[in-house]
């Protein structure tokens, strides 16, 4: 799946629904905007060149709403998206660790998501993942 910039109204609407875990609205909001990949900017600058940016399953890995990320999946979100544009380069996975999201987790881990690294290296190991989480995800991997 391909990573678009946000361009319209309602991609930056999918951001938003997917961050409040508003299934009902992404639902609505993916056959609108560009891509289910559709990136937009972690800076309330709003510029892309310099800040990180996400896409919404990204949002909705580090908000813990396990409906949002199923859904986001099976309308074709690419699960292991590792976006950098001055960002951390961080994976959806590593939202959902990172913020103690087990059963996010684990649906990600179901989709094929591999990858819990950020580009710095950082893995979910430095950064206060907890046990439970630490454990499905190397239970995934093998």
């Amino acid at each position: 799946t391909r990573l678009v910039d946000a361009s319209t109204a309602a991609d930056r609407e999918l951001h938003a629904a997917a961050s409040a875990g508003d299934l009902d609205k992404v639902k609505e909001l993916v056959q609108q905007a560009t891509s289910v990949c559709v990136l937009h900017p972690t800076m309330a600058s709003g510029d892309l060149s310099g800040g990180g940016v996400q896409t919404p399953l990204h949002r909705a890995a580090a908000s813990g709403s396990v409906a949002v990320v199923k859904f986001l999946l099976e309308a074709g979100a690419a699960v292991d998206a590792n976006v950098v544009r001055g960002g951390g380069g961080k994976t959806a996975m590593y939202f959902a660790a990172e913020n103690g999201h087990l059963a996010v987790v684990e649906a990600l881990i179901a989709a094929g998501a591999t990858d819990v690294e950020s580009n710095s290296g950082k893995k979910c190991s430095e950064s206060g993942c907890s046990r439970a989480i630490k454990d499905a995800i190397l239970a995934g991997k093998r």
